[in-house]
């Protein structure tokens, strides 16, 4: 551990490059592991608050840290930082970089390994709730899973402030707190009819799919009638509504989509990401036609697969592919993976220099042989630590940080998911709507 030491001159610099913006900061030891990972409203404050001094004789520890992070301090040898466009944003980046890092003197969400789940109730006035494991034996709609929980309640409250739907679990016989504080409509007392209460909740499942468009024209629509109508108080009430609204179309964003846009500015260069690539795999030369694949799927229903290509190193979008899972009756990604690319092999397309799973060592396992037939060289991509994981090895291969084969992989990765995930959403509203 430092004490008072001065530091070194290129964590002087880092300090001093720090932004006045939100992001999120990690702070990585002398072997690049991610030691700590935390959000602020304004990064030039928050990780200068670890440190003490002036600007140009700054200590390695402040006084005023607990033991444990004076340890942590002690330990840095690098700062990184990611800027978001809000702290909102900056809280779900900091879950995910946390469930993927799992830094040592982080304590917060390390150890949160239930998702949360959203469940609408199947009743005459129902609720929308967070719940850790869905209960198929209870009738109604599951969204999820969420696997960031903080910023997922956080989303399930602003949508409560919008939308006054009912908390409580048995409608009492005259209205509680929560209507006089204007968080329920009480139906309880009939102060809303089942039509407008169901109208309501049909709006906050709107929100859950993903089409927040609908939503916003019928408020802009009625708070111009309102307007119109001078009824003021009702017009300002949903202008705070519309407000809310854009918060949550921010909180919506998946952390790896901020991941993605960091991916993006970085000026992925992909030959270089190819070369790199080849070199890590022990390929002969960089792949032209690289394929990569993803299963999606809610509690087990509407499984389905994605198929996204990049030719050297560009998605061409017009060799994409999607799959509908047949065969298979239960939640089982393995099985849905052999017969996606059993399906894909039948056809009669190029096949690729490099296949690439969205999983571990199980997914590839499951599926390596097929590719072996074909003579293909396959490898799986294990998102917790974007380990590749090839047929025969033991242990995984982890590419640089920062190094353009990784941030080419992660790319393909993300656009395999997000492929695959708007599939299946396209199937489960279908089949909300039967």
């Amino acid at each position: 551990m430092y004490n008072a030491c001065t530091m070194d001159k290129s964590i002087q610099k880092r300090l001093q490059e720090l932004p006045n913006s939100p992001g999120v900061y990690l702070f990585k030891n002398r072997q690049g592991n991610v030691l700590y990972v935390g959000k602020a409203k304004v990064l030039k404050n928050r990780v200068r608050s670890y440190f003490v001094g002036g600007r140009d004789a700054l200590q390695r520890v402040s006084t005023t840290l607990s033991e444990r992070k004076k340890i942590m301090v002690g330990q840095i040898e690098t700062i990184d930082w990611i800027e978001t466009g809000t702290e909102a944003d900056a809280l779900l980046l900091e879950d995910q970089l946390i469930k993927d890092y799992q830094p040592r003197f982080n304590i917060l969400s390390k150890d949160d390994k239930s998702f949360l789940y959203i469940h609408v109730t199947h009743e005459e006035y129902p609720r929308v709730l967070a719940v850790r494991r869905p209960n198929l034996q209870k009738a109604g709609v599951y969204y999820g899973p969420y696997p960031f929980a903080r910023s997922t309640r956080v989303v399930l409250q602003l949508l409560h402030s919008i939308f006054p739907f009912r908390t409580c679990s048995k409608l009492p016989k005259k209205a509680c707190l929560e209507y006089y504080i204007g968080r329920c409509k009480a139906p309880c007392i009939n102060e809303i009819t089942v039509e407008d209460y169901q109208k309501m909740v049909y709006r906050a499942i709107d929100f859950f799919e993903g089409d927040t468009k609908q939503l916003v024209i019928a408020l802009e629509s009625e708070m111009a009638k309102a307007a119109e109508q001078q009824l003021y108080e009702k017009a300002a009430r949903i202008r705070d509504q519309l407000k809310s609204i854009e918060q949550l179309q921010t909180l919506q964003k998946t952390p790896q989509q901020y991941l993605t846009e960091q991916y993006a500015l970085k000026a992925i260069d992909p030959q270089m990401g190819l070369q790199e690539l080849s070199q890590v795999l022990g390929l002969a030369k960089p792949p032209h036609r690289v394929e990569i694949y993803d299963i999606s799927h809610g509690q087990g229903s509407h499984t389905v697969g994605s198929m996204v290509v990049f030719i050297n190193g560009l998605p061409d979008k017009g060799e994409y592919r999607r799959f509908k899972i047949k065969n298979i009756k239960q939640n089982d990604d393995y099985k849905s993976l052999q017969e996606v690319v059993r399906r894909r092999l039948k056809r009669d397309w190029p096949l690729p220099d490099l296949a690439i799973i969205d999983g571990g060592k199980g997914q590839l396992s499951a599926v390596e042989d097929f590719w072996k037939d074909k003579q293909v060289a396959v490898v799986s991509l294990a998102k917790k630590r974007e380990e590749l994981y090839l047929p025969g090895e033991s242990m995984p291969i982890t590419q640089p940080t920062g190094s353009q084969g990784l941030f080419l992989v992660q790319r393909m990765r993300d656009e395999a998911h997000r492929f695959a995930i708007s599939y299946y959403r396209k199937l489960h509203r279908k089949s909300l709507m039967q």
